[in-house]
């Protein structure tokens, strides 16, 4: 399963090979993935489905229309940067250009946030420290991203190569507004952390990784070099040229890389290359030019060499060494930057940056006719490199900061269809049974043998009707038209109970539900109470808990019903509370997915944040002190009748159908239009949850469904695509949104319900006083 968020990667352009490795790696991992380049080079590679192009488009480009709308923004990030730039302060030329820079920035992260795809909780990565990152610290200083990552290297990483300033403008803002820094090597994030030890914490390690692609086949003599890079004065590769012309014995050099042929650098590179022809018949040179990386393989797999030769002055952990290391090709390698990070005495041989071409080109003939080329040596080279740069999935995908049942390979329950997607609290066992399905297991055992249960519920009946009185009602049983709810209704006819039906209206009964809940009462002569929410003050709950991002909204409703229910307990003076909880159809579900439905304190702190400033006056609700009062005081029992008599829910919807006229309104507790929305939508959308794998799964451990059916089940779509969008409008309309504002509020990132004040601690302390006064007594 992929996982269910949108990323966007940012380069000004992608032909570089780790850059293209990273994209088809990601396109693996993510549903969707989008490149967003400076420069077009969509036809030059193949990319999968999943994958999309976007371009920076500068025709619109305005000086006057970014200052007009950034002004202030603008000026304030280029003062502060002119002071930081203390060395500089008074050279206007270099502040002239920082100021056009700045204005570039602006604009592209205004072409960011004018991609129609974008949402302010997707991954943003870019793969260099350059002006990608300013521009998403821009997005980020808006409030328009939670956040992005960055890779650094070389150029973008150490401030000594850029001319004249030795400064890389605006670093402090880039570094201010990142959620985290990755340099591929350990010298990079050792040199960041030095200049900016402000933001240490940021600035981490990240490996790039390559796949593995075959053997190379090893050769002594002639000696076969090759060197695999761009053609620029920082990778000197002129000074090969002198390392061969000293060899005394036959050697053969490849150059594989993209150079400008018109230029006066090259054409001096190329007189040179003549030079060593007409002065050393020992040395043949090969200039292959630019190949693809797919090209790049099959040269290693099919040409023999004895080692990769790199004498730059600067580097960051170059890719195409790790690209030798997975052929088990020794490296020669200038000792710069992270070189000496993936060259040692296991994988090839350093050399000074300022080295001595005579003598290097002795140590090269000594290494290469030594045991260092023998299968032995380069099967150590290959596993070296296996060890710290092959891909990994987990080490990969670390770095964006996901939640850790991203990072574990897929695994599935062996008996129900609870798996670790989206769920950080499962576990399993050496059989591979989930902790869920072990839980229900006790659970179910903990009620007691069949015997066990019908003498508890016998007992229970006897009880209830003993306490009746001359009250009219001998317990409470709250009907919502669901299954559950009325077939207890029904069970309790069959017992002689007279059950005081209270139905709680929160404004969002399905028509169906409404005629279950009249059939019921009409057909078996039961008195019904509908208690009706105060619409007004229930709508402005719901968008707080909306806009707060949690998961539970539907905390709501349940904390009211509750509360609805033990106000007729206390009213009618009635001691029992029946309730339609089963573990046979309800016994799994995710911590993670649900909340504590009594947690007042909770609702109130939401509302505080994102409700309206009025008090909440009619809702009915349960406070802590309330709760304490209830249980030591009024004495409820809520007995859950169901885990106690032989209860199947498609016996149970059967029999309701014939003796009630109940009609069915398809899945778990869909009675509820807004019930039926948020698990069908809100939560797979919004929260990539679906509840139907938890309530399914039960039933599998209950062997009223099999696995085989409950992945049918799930190989539908949690809603129909032709209604949804009318559901939608519907709830939308009723909560007083536009469509375009409940989209922005969906796309916003999920909160949890403990960022929130909430009763926890008062709890812990409650059960430690009593705990305490247990232990007194005693």
């Amino acid at each position: 399963m992929k996982i269910k968020k949108n990323i966007f990667l940012f380069a000004s352009q992608s032909k570089s090979s780790f850059i293209y490795n990273e994209i088809i790696q990601l396109s693996k991992e993510f549903e969707k993935v989008n490149i967003v380049l400076q420069t077009s080079d969509e036809n030059d590679f193949f990319y999968p489905d999943n994958v999309s192009v976007h371009l920076v488009n500068y025709d619109h480009y305005k000086t006057s229309l970014i200052l007009k709308k950034y002004l202030l923004q603008y000026l304030r990030i280029l003062f502060i940067d002119i002071i930081k730039s203390r060395k500089h302060i008074l050279k206007l030329n270099i502040h002239k250009l920082n100021a056009s820079r700045l204005l570039r920035i602006f604009y592209i992260s205004d072409c960011i946030n004018d991609l129609t795809s974008i949402r302010k909780n997707d991954l943003f990565y870019t793969f260099w420290f350059d002006d990608w990152a300013s521009s998403l610290a821009l997005l980020k200083k808006q409030n328009k991203i939670n956040n992005f990552f960055s890779l650094a290297h070389g150029f973008d990483l150490y401030e000594e190569r850029t001319a004249v300033t030795n400064r890389i403008a605006f670093r402090w803002f880039q570094l201010k507004h990142a959620q985290a820094v990755y340099s591929v090597s350990k010298t990079g994030a050792t040199y960041l952390k030095l200049k900016y030890p402000n933001y240490a914490e940021k600035i981490k390690i990240s490996y790039l990784q390559t796949s593995f692609s075959g053997k190379n086949i090893a050769i002594q003599n002639p000696i076969h070099l090759l060197t695999c890079a761009n053609f620029s004065k920082v990778k000197r590769i002129e000074l090969i040229l002198e390392i061969l012309q000293k060899f005394t014995q036959p050697v053969v050099w490849y150059y594989i890389g993209n150079y400008n042929a018109n230029s006066n650098y090259w054409k001096s590179f190329l007189s040179k290359i003549q030079d060593i022809k007409n002065q050393n018949k020992l040395v043949e040179i090969k200039i292959i030019g630019e190949l693809t990386n797919e090209q790049v393989f099959n040269f290693y797999t099919k040409t023999p060499l004895s080692a990769l030769i790199s004498v730059s002055e600067s580097e960051g952990l170059p890719v195409s060494m790790m690209e030798a290391l997975s052929f088990g090709v020794p490296i020669i390698a200038t000792a710069v930057g992270g070189c000496p990070e993936i060259v040692n005495s296991k994988t090839g041989m350093l050399i000074p940056k300022n080295f001595n071409a005579k003598n290097v080109a002795t140590e090269i003939v000594e290494f290469i006719l030594s045991k260092k080329n023998i299968i032995e040596y380069r099967q150590g080279v290959f596993e070296f490199w296996k060890q710290n740069f092959s891909q990994d999935r987990t080490k990969f995908l670390s770095k964006f900061n996901l939640p850790e049942s991203s990072l574990k390979p897929r695994q599935i329950c062996c008996n129900c269809i609870m798996d670790n997607e989206n769920d950080n609290s499962i576990t399993f066992n050496e059989q591979g049974i989930c902790n869920y399905c072990e839980s229900y297991n006790h659970k179910i055992n903990d009620l007691g043998t069949d015997e066990q249960k019908n003498n508890f519920i016998t007992k229970k009946l006897i009880e209830i009707k003993s306490k009746r009185k001359n009250n009219a009602y001998d317990c409470i049983l709250g009907v919502s038209g669901g299954v559950d709810s009325t077939y207890l209704a029904f069970w309790c006819k069959q017992n002689s109970l007279n059950p005081l039906v209270v139905h709680f209206d929160n404004g969002y009964n399905s028509e169906l539900a409404s005629k279950n809940i009249e059939n019921i009462c009409t057909i078996l002569g039961f008195e019904l109470n509908t208690f009706v929410i105060n619409w007004n003050e229930f709508k402005e709950l719901q968008l707080a808990y909306l806009k707060a991002g949690v998961i539970d909204i539907e905390v709501l409703t349940d904390h009211a019903i509750y509360a609805t229910l033990v106000t007729c307990a206390k009213k009618y003076k009635i001691n029992y509370i029946l309730s339609g909880f089963n573990l046979v159809t309800e016994g799994i579900m995710p911590k993670e997915w649900v909340y504590d439905k009594l947690d007042w304190k909770n609702i109130k702190d939401i509302y505080k944040n994102f409700g309206k400033n009025y008090k909440i006056k009619t809702f009915p609700h349960l406070t802590f002190l309330q709760k304490l009062y209830n249980h030591w005081f009024l004495k409820f029992e809520s007995i859950q009748v169901l885990n106690y008599i032989n209860y199947n829910k498609k016996e149970a919807k059967s029999l309701i159908a014939k003796e009630l006229n109940w009609l069915d309104y398809g899945g778990k507790h869909y009675e509820s239009v807004f019930t039926k929305f948020h698990q069908s939508y809100i939560l797979p959308v919004k929260f990539k949850v679906d509840k139907r794998k938890a309530h399914l799964s039960t039933l599998i451990c209950s062997g009223q469904i099999t696995k085989d059916e409950a992945i049918e089940e799930m190989n539908k779509p949690p809603f129909d695509s032709n209604s949804i969008n009318n559901e939608k409008e519907y709830i939308v309309k009723k909560l007083g949104l536009t469509l375009a504002e409940f989209d922005e509020i969906i796309f916003r990132e999920p909160r949890q319900h403990p960022d929130f004040k909430n009763e926890t601690k008062l709890w812990e302390r409650y059960f430690k006083i009593i705990k305490f006064i247990k232990f007194w007594k005693n």
